[in-house]
């Protein structure tokens, strides 16, 4: 999926896979306008027994939450994909150089017009208050100042999730697979610290 770039640089990585089959969806969004299509090739997938684990890779402005109800709400037919597959955990990836810069420069901005997209920071926002891990990456390019700041941000969006720190996006896979976070109340009914969050702009994150 390639909706916010102008060059599609991940085409030729994937164009030949080395084995097995390329299911390509395109034209639209996983997260809207193609989530049926995506449910319907992990049902395919799930169905075939072949497969211990699916990773599932949206883009940077993905809904989670709308990727997680195709697991939780029932189509017309009363089937969801969580009769095929368990939703093992949300995982956001957060940039931590390009967050705290974002954070400090989203608090100066003034809200958005309605009818207007949201910011992308709101959407990272939205991906760290949704998500049963938080993955903090790079943060070899931010100092220890730095890297604790973005962590009691993070902690305040989302106090429920774990926080893992990583450089290069190098995580045992153990993280990953074989450990189940996800719950449907919680994960997508997590509530911000507000007091937290207050107590940290006065205090200048």
């Amino acid at each position: 999926m390639n909706d916010v770039a102008a060059v599609n640089i991940d085409a030729q990585l994937v164009d030949t896979p080395p084995a097995g089959k390329l299911v390509s969806i395109g034209n639209g969004c996983v997260c809207c306008t193609v989530r049926d299509s995506l449910a319907e090739t992990l049902a395919e997938l799930c169905a075939t027994g072949s497969y211990d684990h699916v990773l599932v890779e949206t883009t940077g402005v993905a809904d989670p939450r709308a990727i997680a109800g195709l697991f939780t709400r029932r189509n017309a037919f009363g089937r969801s994909l969580g009769d095929f597959a368990r939703l093992s955990s949300l995982v956001t990836v957060i940039d931590a150089r390009h967050f705290l810069d974002e954070w400090r420069r989203g608090r100066e901005l003034p809200p958005p017009e309605p009818g207007n997209p949201k910011p992308v920071f709101e959407l990272m926002v939205d991906q760290a208050e949704c998500a049963d891990v938080l993955l903090l990456n790079k943060c070899d390019l931010v100092t220890d100042a730095e890297g604790a700041q973005v962590e009691q941000v993070l902690r305040a969006l989302n106090p429920r999730a774990e926080l893992v720190r990583a450089e290069r996006g190098q995580v045992p896979c153990e993280l990953l697979l074989d450990r189940a976070r996800f719950d449907a109340a919680a994960t997508l009914g997590a509530t911000v610290d507000e007091a937290a969050l207050v107590r940290g702009l006065q205090e200048g994150w």
